[in-house]
């Protein structure tokens, strides 16, 4: 068609209509009576903050990725950051109105990971990441007084008396008992600031604290075959059980405190002792804090550190020592021959002087022990396996033979060991390989050898692709098949280790050109056209105030056949890799994440400066992009209220999925393809959100091209 300049606007969109594909009246979708203000979007911008309070590494880097489900079951990466205990990690992201949750990954600089859930409920989401959880886990409750209580004490009663599998409850505060429990009798204290003068635990009787209780007991005796429970506060003289004791609370002993042979104890919440403790029972674990005189471990005792024993004089290994955690000996340790000390996975032993008479042994990731003062090792004695032994004055003496250390061991202080709840002191600073000096360790840095590139953030996400297409007869609303150009496309910003953009890199694909106009094809950035450089697989447009990246001015010379058509052969695909380096790149979560805007255009007269670009609802036309059919035909453009690209109906030229999009073919609309388009638009993209997936009800095969 040849037209000249000087045509009417008017007289020009009725030749138009002589040129190209006819507009089906027929179809014309009716039946489709969107809300006002309905941008026909499929996807909603997210801004994201994630913020860390894991203190363990100063203002050190932090690695945050986000994933649309969990990384472990498939789940594809969208957006990668830096964040610091004083900057938070910020993207804005553009996420599917079908995706309700994300998971976010924290990488500390020592490379240990912990995730995260997180919902998807409106335009923003934050969430603050800490530490690894400790091993102490979260203390039990325990039993209340409220329920099977044979007898409940309120008052100052110190003749009490525990029958044979009864339950007697202690709820008053401020009193004074005394008891005696029998045959498997129970006693529970709930009350606060409970004195117990005397009390008798007999013939498999109980004693619980519970965790509103706060007692002091002035003379508590306890037979074979007692269990002890305390989840409260609990004060007493010199505490030998001879059944298991269960500690979640806080158990304060004046005096000594001894694990019989019959004995056991699981900690998991705070125990002080002012005397020695002794361990002759096989199975104690403290999953907390236990704090001592001396510490004496005997014969084939057992006792598993996962958390934090502190000792304030000396500490005598005889038995069975597994250290998962930290040890601290404020005076002299000495590991007697016969017994063993384990240390797994980073664990640390603080002491000030050590004899070893017995060989340490390592597992797992390398272990560290420290000395202040003196270390005497005598044969055959040492440390062995993942060990690292540090002696800040070198070995004093050494008896075995220059052997002592082995399978590993070495004579080093330089391990890293991180701080946590249970080991407050760690060691050393976290050592990775950082090719480039960026603060981001290679593992995680996706381009390890440039100081100035760090992430990848995808757009949807990783190896996923979304699609525009569009209608071209502007303003008038056309067929609505959406197959008038069909482009499948990928982004990945890249960014540097402080979150900026460096670098934008994107894929596209166009699959269609079924539109009787020679269509071209751009994407406009938000960033000035100066600030763009290094520009491959476009050319960046003249003329315009902002980057605008231009793909090629006319589809009929990209595609043998406009693949709209079943009748016709096929055309391959056309791929177009573009990227272009930015300047003065703003933060990630300024840039976005999302389409940008992308539009296609035509030209009205022949000549190239009248040009009519088509945008998606709500975007506007580029500096370029001429108005004057702004508000003719179908068209309801009102550019004071910024409501582009939407015809009198509320209907769009244009939609963006948040997937690869099965179109309909040439002579088939969007209703008789997509069964649910028109109930998702009439409730303005409440219902039916996935209605362009390939799931049961939502598509007829039959109109759509190749499905």
């Amino acid at each position: 068609m040849k037209t000249t300049k000087l045509l009417s606007p008017l007289l020009l969109l009725a030749l138009l209509t002589a040129c190209v594909k006819q507009r089906d009246v027929a179809a014309d979708p009716t039946a489709i009576v969107p809300p006002a203000g309905f941008l026909w979007e499929m996807s909603s911008n997210v801004a994201v903050t994630i913020s860390i309070n894991d203190t363990r590494f100063g203002d050190a880097l932090h690695t945050i990725s986000l994933y649309d489900t969990d990384p472990a079951e498939g789940g594809k990466l969208l957006s990668r950051g830096a964040a610091s205990t004083n900057k938070p990690f910020a993207t804005t992201l553009l996420l599917a109105d079908t995706l309700h949750s994300m998971v976010v990954v924290k990488t500390a600089p020592d490379l240990s990971a912990m995730q995260q859930d997180l919902a998807v409920t409106g335009p923003t989401l934050s969430a603050t990441l800490g530490k690894l959880p400790v091993p102490a886990g979260k203390p039990l409750e325990g039993p209340d007084c409220s329920t099977g209580c044979v007898t409940t004490i309120t008052t100052s009663n110190n003749n009490i008396i525990v029958k044979q599998d009864e339950v007697v409850c202690i709820t008053g505060n401020d009193i004074t008992v005394g008891f005696t429990a029998n045959n498997k009798g129970t006693i529970r204290i709930c009350g606060t600031n409970v004195i117990v003068e005397n009390a008798n635990l007999n013939n498999g009787a109980k004693l619980i604290v519970a965790s509103t209780g706060s007692v002091q007991f002035k003379n508590l005796t306890i037979n074979n075959g007692i269990g002890f429970e305390n989840y409260g506060t609990t004060s007493v003289a010199n505490f030998s059980p001879n059944g298991p004791v269960i500690n979640t609370g806080t158990l304060n002993i004046t005096g000594d405190f001894n694990i019989t042979n019959t004995g056991s104890l699981s900690n998991s919440g705070i125990i002080t002792a002012t005397g020695n403790m002794t361990v002759n029972g096989k199975d104690v674990f403290n999953k907390g804090k236990i704090s001592v005189q001396n510490f004496i471990i005997n014969g084939s005792a057992k006792f598993t550190n996962t958390c934090n024993l502190a000792i304030a004089g000396d500490y005598s290994n005889n038995g069975q020592m597994f250290n998962y955690q930290l040890i601290t000996v404020e005076g002299a340790t000495t590991v007697n021959g016969g017994s063993n000390l384990e240390m797994y996975n980073a664990a640390l032993l603080i002491t000030r002087d050590m004899t070893l008479n017995s060989t340490i042994e390592g597992f797992g990731t390398t272990s560290l022990v420290k000395v202040s003062g003196n270390t005497t090792i005598n044969n055959p004695a040492g440390a062995k396996g993942a060990i690292q032994y540090c002696d800040a004055n070198g070995i004093e003496v050494d008896n075995s033979g220059k052997k002592a250390f082995t399978k590993g061991a070495v004579t080093d202080c330089s391990v890293y060991i991180p701080t946590s709840d249970c080991n407050t002191i760690g060691n050393g600073k976290p050592g990775f390989a950082d090719s480039d000096g960026d603060g981001i360790a290679d593992e995680l840095d996706a381009y390890p050898s440039s100081a100035n590139k760090a992430f990848d953030n995808y757009y949807p996400a990783d190896k996923a692709a979304a699609t525009i297409a569009f209608e071209d007869l502007w303003p008038w609303q056309g067929d609505y098949d959406f197959n008038d150009l069909v482009m499948g496309y990928h982004y990945n910003l890249v960014t540097n280790a402080t979150n900026n953009v460096v670098t934008v890199n994107a894929t596209f694909s166009l699959f269609a050109t079924g539109g009787s106009l020679s269509n071209a094809f751009g994407i406009e950035f938000p960033l000035p056209k100066e600030n763009a450089s290094n520009v491959t697989g476009a050319t960046i447009e003249d003329g315009q105030d902002k980057v605008v990246l231009v793909l090629f001015t006319d589809m009929r010379k990209q595609l043998a056949s406009s693949n709209t058509d079943e009748k016709q052969a096929e055309s391959p695909a056309k791929t177009y890799q573009v990227s272009f380096d930015v300047k003065n790149g703003a933060l990630l979560k300024e840039f976005g994440l999302g389409t940008f805007n992308p539009f296609i255009w035509n030209f009205l007269s022949g000549t190239p400066t009248e040009r009519n670009e088509i945008h998606l609802p709500g975007y506007p036309p580029t500096s370029l992009g001429k108005s004057k059919l702004f508000g003719t035909a179908d068209d309801a453009t009102d550019a004071n209220s910024k409501n582009y690209y939407l015809t009198k109906k509320g209907m769009p030229w244009a939609i963006n999925l948040p997937a690869t999009f099965k179109y309909p073919k040439e002579g088939a609309t969007m209703q008789q393809a997509y069964l649910n388009f028109t109930a998702w638009a009439n409730s303005g993209g409440v219902n039916f959100p996935n209605w362009y997936s390939d799931i049961p009800g939502n598509r007829k095969n039959e109109f759509i091209y190749k499905p």
